[in-house]
């Protein structure tokens, strides 16, 4: 049914989160996973995006070999328009404010600022596998 021609794609959803009901079980902790599996339909290609939580790394897995251009991929019009994001913005640059100050020293504590705020959330978040370990070492300081 997933790989069929005329399957409306809301029903290709459902079946597909049936499937992964029923893998997963009433555990919704991926946690207990070592590596999860995510199939991925893409210009009527399958290929695999791979997470290895146990040894922090993403895989691709494709069939596709490496002689095989991939002209269905790259023939497509939505293939272009991840470099076109200038002809999807339509707006005007010179209006554009990110929010930073235009004085250098200011600009550099608020960049500092907010680079502490994000190293604060990766270092706290949940799938940290040093996580304990880096706390308990800042609370011994």
């Amino acid at each position: 049914m997933l790989n069929q021609d005329g399957v409306d794609p809301k029903q290709r959803l459902e079946k597909f989160t049936t499937n992964m009901s029923e893998i997963t079980g009433a555990n919704n902790n991926l946690k207990v996973f070592d590596i999860v599996f995510f199939p991925i339909l893409e210009f009527s290609h399958y290929y695999l995006l791979v997470f290895e939580l146990k040894n922090s790394a993403i895989s691709v897995i494709d069939n596709f070999h490496e002689s095989i251009p991939l002209v269905g991929v790259k023939g497509s019009a939505d293939y272009y328009l991840k470099d076109s994001l200038y002809k999807v913005f339509m707006g005007s640059w010179e209006q554009f404010n990110c929010g930073f100050s235009t004085n250098g020293k200011k600009k550099i504590c608020q960049l500092n600022k907010l680079r502490k705020n994000i190293l604060l959330h990766i270092i706290r978040s949940e799938v940290n596998t040093v996580r304990d370990a880096v706390l308990e070492a800042a609370r011994g300081v």
